[in-house]
Protein backbone atom coordinates (compact mmCIF):
# COMPACT_ATOMS: atom_id res chain seq x y z
CA UNK A 1 0.00 0.00 0.00
CA UNK A 2 1.07 3.57 -0.25
CA UNK A 3 0.19 6.64 2.20
CA UNK A 4 1.92 7.96 5.10
CA UNK A 5 3.52 6.92 8.13
CA UNK A 6 3.88 9.06 10.52
CA UNK A 7 5.81 7.76 13.69
CA UNK A 8 7.53 10.41 16.64
CA UNK A 9 9.40 6.88 18.52
CA UNK A 10 13.04 7.47 17.22
CA UNK A 11 13.48 3.59 17.50
CA UNK A 12 10.57 2.49 15.70
CA UNK A 13 11.16 5.07 13.23
CA UNK A 14 14.38 3.62 12.17
CA UNK A 15 12.85 0.22 12.10
CA UNK A 16 10.45 1.65 9.23
CA UNK A 17 12.96 2.62 6.64
CA UNK A 18 14.25 -1.08 6.63
CA UNK A 19 11.14 -2.25 5.51
CA UNK A 20 10.69 -1.81 1.38
CA UNK A 21 7.63 0.09 1.52
CA UNK A 22 5.99 2.64 -0.56
CA UNK A 23 4.91 5.10 1.59
CA UNK A 24 6.17 8.48 2.79
CA UNK A 25 7.70 8.68 6.60
CA UNK A 26 7.97 11.44 8.88
CA UNK A 27 9.75 11.27 12.33
CA UNK A 28 6.77 13.69 13.97
CA UNK A 29 3.40 13.90 15.70
CA UNK A 30 0.56 14.78 14.39
CA UNK A 31 -1.65 17.39 16.35
CA UNK A 32 -5.30 18.94 16.42
CA UNK A 33 -3.85 22.45 16.64
CA UNK A 34 -3.17 25.11 14.36
CA UNK A 35 0.08 26.18 15.59
CA UNK A 36 3.23 23.92 16.02
CA UNK A 37 3.90 22.98 19.33
CA UNK A 38 6.83 21.40 21.29
CA UNK A 39 6.02 18.36 23.60
CA UNK A 40 7.70 15.79 25.36
CA UNK A 41 7.73 12.56 24.04
CA UNK A 42 7.99 8.94 26.30
CA UNK A 43 9.40 6.61 24.37
CA UNK A 44 9.15 3.93 26.50
CA UNK A 45 8.96 0.46 24.67
CA UNK A 46 4.80 0.14 23.20
CA UNK A 47 2.79 2.51 25.81
CA UNK A 48 5.25 5.45 24.84
CA UNK A 49 3.53 8.91 23.95
CA UNK A 50 3.20 12.43 24.48
CA UNK A 51 4.09 13.14 27.93
CA UNK A 52 0.73 15.87 29.65
CA UNK A 53 2.56 18.37 32.25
Amino acid sequence: WTGLLVEPNPEFYASLSQRNRRAHRIPQCLSTKRTPEIVLFDASALVGGIMVE
